[in-house]
Parts: structure tokens; C-alpha cells; sequence
């Protein structure tokens, strides 16, 4: 991937009227090299955890220690006039 300078993020919680994700929280680093990423399979997983292997993925790459852009925040459910959530980020870091 490129390196960049993050200003924001938008979480969307438009299709998720009663069963939205309570809080979110966005975590960020800069990563040089090659990714141990976990075989893919596209299949929908809509409604499932981590698989192991994604879970030991993360684990290797130390994502545990990635600076907190967006600390743990409330959302709000998917109606039109409260679904849209922006979160500037105030870190000019690559």
C-alpha cells in the first residue's frame, strides 16, 4: 500500500436499525514489508468472529501496540438523521 496521512474516518451505521455495534473504536500503524495475512475465503461471514488464523495474523503483526486514533466511542443506531459518524484525526504522522 501507500503511505498517507489519515484525516478522519467515517462509520456508517445506516442498515443497522436496533442490532448496531454499540461503540467503535479505530486503531493505526505504519507497517514496512510484507503482511502475514491468513488465507482469504469469500464467503460471506456475516455474523462470525475472527477466525484463528486471522486472530494469530494480528497477533504477529502486533496490533496490540497500534497508536488509538478514535478511542472507544458510542454510535448511534442506522436512522437517516443520526447514521452518518465522523471522526477527524488530529495525527499528521505517516
Amino acid at each position: 500500500g501507500l503511505s498517507g496521512i489519515i484525516k478522519g474516518f467515517e462509520v456508517d451505521t445506516s442498515f443497522f436499525t436496533g442490532n448496531q455495534v454499540p461503540r467503535v473504536s479505530i486503531q493505526a500503524a505504519s507497517i514496512n514489508g510484507d503482511l502475514p495475512l491468513p488465507p482469504w475465503d469469500s464467503k460471506p461471514r456475516k455474523g462470525t468472529k475472527a477466525t484463528d488464523e486471522e486472530v494469530a495474523a494480528a497477533t504477529a503483526i502486533g496490533s496490540d501496540k497500534w497508536e488509538t486514533l478514535v478511542p472507544m466511542t458510542p454510535l448511534n443506531p442506522g436512522y437517516a438523521d443520526c447514521c452518518n459518524h465522523f471522526f477527524p484525526v488530529e495525527d499528521a504522522r505517516r
